[in-house]
């Protein structure tokens, strides 16, 4: 019984990793598509569209958090 709860336990927190690295893919989305509509917005008038300034910048906190996933 106690073998069970425990790869319970570790498949449970496995599923919570893989959900905390989709919520971190998803907010790297969210920041991109803010910044393509800033650009479409305020930069209407220019020819020129930077794609250099798209390039995702994470927030400290969310980061840190999942820092195993970028090693």
């Amino acid at each position: 019984m106690s073998y069970q709860l425990s790869a319970i336990s570790y498949q449970l927190s496995a599923i919570s990793y893989q959900l905390s690295a989709i919520s971190y893919q998803l907010s790297a989305i969210s920041y991109q598509l803010s910044a393509i509509s800033y650009q479409l917005l305020n930069k209407r008038g220019k020819q020129k569209f930077n794609l250099s300034s798209l390039a995702f910048r994470p927030r400290n906190s969310l980061y840190l958090a999942l820092s195993p996933l970028n090693s």
